[in-house]
């Protein structure tokens, strides 16, 4: 993202906090907004709004709020965390400190269910990870029990072809 002298403002419209659609400052929360929708495309496998023509459209519709559909069978665990990313205001999103210890303590509960299950080969499944509460517990199982859904459905073979990308610039609003 960024801003000329002219208050022009450049970047890449669906990744753009609506604060920074409005032409308001840009904040470390901006960030976070971002993020969020990088968030939401690991989910679904495809950029956020990627069904929208009209770039005027897009920037009303994210100003007013609307944010990708949630994608079925993503952890709520995620999708509690990427709507607070995506929060319409900006002090209500997370910082990255907080996004940073939340995500670490993700992996390390993940890593720690693999290493046990390396050492437990009896087939059935066991969460045993010292020093966390049941709803983190819970939080896991649920990103596990969809990381094993999806490695199991038949993979099907797309054909992606790169094409130009077009650098939007937004209007004051």
């Amino acid at each position: 993202m960024q801003t000329s002298d002219n208050n022009e403002i450049y970047g890449v419209i669906p990744y753009m906090a609506p604060e920074v659609l409005r032409n308001k400052f840009y904040t470390l929360a901006s960030d976070i907004y971002s993020f969020s929708m990088i968030m939401w495309e690991f989910t679904s496998g495809k950029p956020p709004f990627n069904h929208e023509v009209h770039v005027h459209d897009l920037i009303l519709s994210i100003c007013k709020g609307e944010r990708p559909e949630i994608i079925k069978n993503t952890p709520k665990c995620y999708v509690d965390l990427m709507k607070k990313c995506w929060d319409s205001d900006p002090s209500n999103r997370p910082t990255i400190i907080v996004l940073e210890d939340i995500i670490s303590e993700w992996i390390r509960c993940i890593d720690e269910y693999y290493r046990i299950n390396r050492i437990n080969s009896d087939g059935n499944p066991t969460f045993e990870v010292s020093n966390i509460d049941n709803k983190l517990r819970n939080d896991m199982l649920e990103f596990i029990e969809v990381e094993t859904e999806l490695s199991t459905r038949k993979s099907k073979h797309f054909c992606y072809t790169s094409s130009t990308c077009i650098l939007y610039k937004s209007q004051t609003y």
